[in-house]
């Protein structure tokens, strides 16, 4: 059907994001918006013989889940830029819990409705956003998670994905990111993978060297030390200002770190040797 004669018959309608209070209609990669009052019921069921079923949400949450998931190849979409915020919901009550008053609620916090919303398991799932200008930075969603959680007297941990292109491989991406948050558990409540990347991808790797698995213990048994690589670390090698976040002289500090050199020949003042004692703690 002529997109540009619909238009023209319903003046009120337009091409581009799906909109609230409208009938909408998928077309490739955009809706046909039609508002609600203007369509009788008659006209409706004539529109969806020759555009389709109307992009009703939980449809379209189902075509991305299954495509997501595997369960089907059809990719639900041809241009532009998405992301995926993975969330979980923690001190879960099940009986008086409401998948469906979540999943309206996160869907709410969005600038513009995502494109998805859906449940992978009883408490986490994850919502497919379509990038746009007004889309939310990591430290925005900081404030709009804990405001939902004292909403829905709910405790959410947020993981929030890479902004990829429609080419990208967005099933192997959504599930590379699914692993990371589902075996990550910082202590920020909403993160992302450069916040826990050396952990993860340093974790497997050490745990399998022998080599490895010394340096973690010769520095992971000393609480003390355990604390001192962390602190330089996040201070950049600087020793005043470590001294100061751990609350310690800045010569007892310069203590630990010589003594550290004398006894293993790691220097805690080389950046090289300061990130590697960071890593064998990873």
């Amino acid at each position: 059907m002529d997109i540009e004669k619909l238009l023209a018959l319903f003046p009120q309608a337009n091409l581009g994001e799906k909109q609230a209070g409208a009938i909408s209609f998928r077309q490739g990669d955009a809706f046909l918006n039609i508002p609600a009052a203007e369509l009788s019921e008659k006209e409706r069921k004539i529109l969806e013989i020759f555009l389709g079923k109307t992009a009703d949400f939980e449809v379209e949450c189902g075509v991305w889940q299954d495509y997501l998931t595997k369960k089907s190849n059809v990719k639900p979409i041809k241009r532009g830029k998405i992301r995926f915020i993975q969330y979980e919901i923690r001190s879960l009550n099940q009986a008086e819990f409401d998948m469906e008053l979540f999943k309206k609620a996160f869907s709410a916090l969005f600038p513009k409705e995502p494109e998805a919303v859906f449940f992978l398991s009883k408490n986490s799932g994850a919502a497919v956003e379509k990038i746009n200008a007004a889309s939310f930075d990591k430290e925005e969603f900081k404030g709009i998670i804990q405001a939902l959680d004292a909403d829905l007297g709910a405790n959410c941990r947020v993981f929030v994905g890479h902004i990829w292109d429609h080419k990208d491989d967005l099933r192997e991406l959504f599930s590379a990111e699914r692993r990371v948050f589902l075996t990550e558990n910082p202590s920020e409540q909403v993160f992302d993978l450069a916040e826990v990347a050396l952990h993860h991808y340093c974790h497997e790797m050490t745990s399998k060297s022998p080599l490895a698995q010394k340096y973690h213990q010769l520095i992971s048994e000393d609480p003390q030390l355990k604390k001192i690589v962390v602190a330089l670390y996040h201070e950049k090698g600087n020793v005043s200002s470590a001294a100061k976040k751990l609350y310690l002289h800045r010569n007892t500090l310069q203590y630990r770190i010589d003594r550290l050199r004398q006894d293993t020949g790691l220097n805690l003042r080389r950046m090289d040797d300061l990130v590697f004692c960071y890593l064998m703690l990873q």
